[in-house]
């Protein structure tokens, strides 16, 4: 159901200011388990990611509109469109999830497609 009304909102903001390209971001905060002796010691790892989609794969099937492609060539198509990287322990989740725009939005500013 969430998807749905998320393709709605993107065709209706598409449809009033057309864009060609759409990437979904996301920042967050873990506090893996690390004990020192017998102490717990937080320690924080902060992160953002950016997927903009699959890269191009496949060979087309005469004919039929469709393409062709192993498992594998599809894995690596769907990694191909992830990327992110690990921001300063102290940040918070919003900060990682300002920082996601942030990148991708630098990355389309010097894009030339």
């Amino acid at each position: 159901r969430e998807t749905g009304e998320v393709a709605r909102i993107c065709l209706a903001l598409h449809r009033a200011r057309p864009f060609t390209h759409l990437a979904a971001t996301d920042g967050g905060r873990d506090m893996p388990n690390k004990w020192v002796g017998d102490r717990f010691v937080p320690r924080p790892v902060v992160s953002y990611g950016v997927y903009e989609g699959p890269a191009r794969f496949g060979r087309p099937v005469e004919g039929s509109g469709q393409l062709e492609g192993g498992d594998d060539e599809l894995r690596l198509a769907f990694g191909q469109g992830l990327w992110g990287g690990r921001l300063p322990d102290d940040w918070q989740v919003i900060d990682a999830e300002m920082y996601a725009v942030l990148a991708y939005l630098r990355k389309m500013a010097t894009s030339e497609d």
